[in-house]
């Protein structure tokens, strides 16, 4: 089965995560193969092993007898609360928001809470047509508010352009069980879908995440008070890094997101559902625009190899502010290449085959780091996470590297995972 759209449960024996699932075929229709969620463990968001399905779809003629989409979860009680995208197909595809409770923390035991959604779309102010939204709900706490709760989901505006009516729709209820529908959070018509959307708290402050689906990336906005006004930060990770969530640890709030694979193994295939990728630290700039970091937690789970090489594991390389920068895992003409030249990072092969280009938030002047695991590729310039992309080349040995066309230091480790975890 093929991962999706997620939520992170903090549990007694670790993390575990609820992960939407589906059959490794394309074309996918989501509507109809989506029908379960999946379950893994970690005891260190690293080392996962999979539990198998832990929901699934409803009944016959119910608002999610078709697919069930992405879900958040708080706390209630000794349990949890889950909310939900429900799919029907019946008369039309219909997105709406389900609720289902557990007395488990472990993502488990989860009970319906009556056989009707508990938010639907409202015309007023969305569109409730064929192109209509009403998915990824996540619900936060408001203390400070005039309600208790605020869902956001992801909508479209009921007026304007459809490829720029993405908005943040919103609903409030003050005992989680009865919603009450309200005009959207954020409307800031820049796509026809924001996915996934997170809210988190950041010092005095909230941010808001929500995923440009045109661009496969995820952009951030800021406000003072949960109900706005939001102010737009831009993109925080590079493209293909998507459906991000928040988790608490002693290091720091850590991101972790989904990662696309491309369907048959090869890099003209194309792009479908991959993967959870590692976490990353979720750092800001001196103007408080948040961005994504090198977790140093990862360096707990490398093994630091005498030979350069690198096989499920990391090149980093060192180097005083240069204007371009080669760096080659392997020999053959199909060895993976990674240039940096001003503020434009490349990957490709060294027989001239590039895949993928993303530009740098600034010039490298120190640092880099080259990530591989399987067919996954990662690139980190001075620690922040720049690069995100699959490349189909056999792994190889004998990583170089050469700033201004001269050899740089190298240094390789290759990641040491539980055999007990996949």
């Amino acid at each position: 089965m093929c991962l999706n759209d997620f939520s992170v449960l903090d549990s007694d024996d670790g993390w575990r995560v609820l992960h939407l699932q589906g059959p490794p075929v394309h074309p996918f229709d989501a509507a109809t193969l989506e029908t379960s969620y999946g379950l893994a463990r970690s005891p260190d968001l690293v080392n996962w092993q999979t539990l198998g399905p832990a929901f699934g779809i409803g009944r016959a003629g119910c608002f999610d007898d078709a697919a069930v989409w992405t879900m958040s979860h708080v706390a209630l009680g000794g349990g949890l609360a889950m909310f939900y995208t429900g799919v029907s197909q019946r008369p039309r595809s219909w997105q709406s928001i389900g609720m289902a409770v557990s007395d488990r923390s472990d993502g488990t035991g989860w009970c319906r809470v009556g056989a009707s959604p508990v938010a639907e779309v409202d015309g007023r102010w969305y569109r409730a047509d064929g192109d209509m939204a009403w998915r990824d709900p996540f619900v936060v706490a408001d203390p400070a508010g005039p309600w208790s709760w605020m869902m956001t989901v992801c909508a479209r505006t009921a007026a304007g352009p459809l490829g720029q009516s993405g908005c943040i729709g919103l609903a409030t209820s003050d005992d989680l069980e009865h919603w009450t529908v309200r005009p959207p959070l954020l409307t800031p018509g820049i796509t026809a879908e924001l996915e996934c959307p997170v809210i988190e708290r950041a010092a005095e402050d909230w941010l808001l995440f929500a995923c440009v689906s045109e661009e496969q990336s995820f952009h951030a906005w800021r406000s003072p008070d949960l109900q706005g006004p939001w102010k737009h930060l831009g993109r925080v990770g590079p493209n293909g890094a998507y459906a991000p969530r928040i988790v608490r640890t002693p290091d720091g709030p850590l991101v972790l997101h989904t990662q696309r694979r491309r369907f048959g193994g090869t890099d003209s295939g194309p792009l479908v559902r991959g993967c959870l990728s590692q976490p990353k630290l979720l750092s800001f700039t001196k103007a408080g625009r948040p961005y994504l970091a090198w977790w140093p937690g990862l360096d707990q789970f490398l093994d630091n190899s005498p030979v350069n090489r690198v096989s499920d594991g990391v090149a980093s390389f060192r180097f005083h502010g240069p204007s371009e920068l080669t760096m080659q895992l392997g020999t053959s003409a199909k060895a993976l290449r990674v240039t940096l030249s001003g503020q434009s990072a490349t990957l490709g092969y060294a027989d001239g085959t590039r895949l993928h280009s993303e530009a740098l938030p600034a010039p490298p002047r120190r640092s880099a780091k080259i990530v591989r695991y399987q067919e996954f590729v990662e690139l980190y310039v001075d620690d922040r996470f720049c690069l995100s992309h699959v490349a189909y080349a056999p792994a190889e040995k004998e990583a170089t590297g050469w700033a201004d066309g001269k050899p740089t230091d190298i240094a390789c480790a290759e990641f040491q995972l539980s055999n007990d975890c996949a």
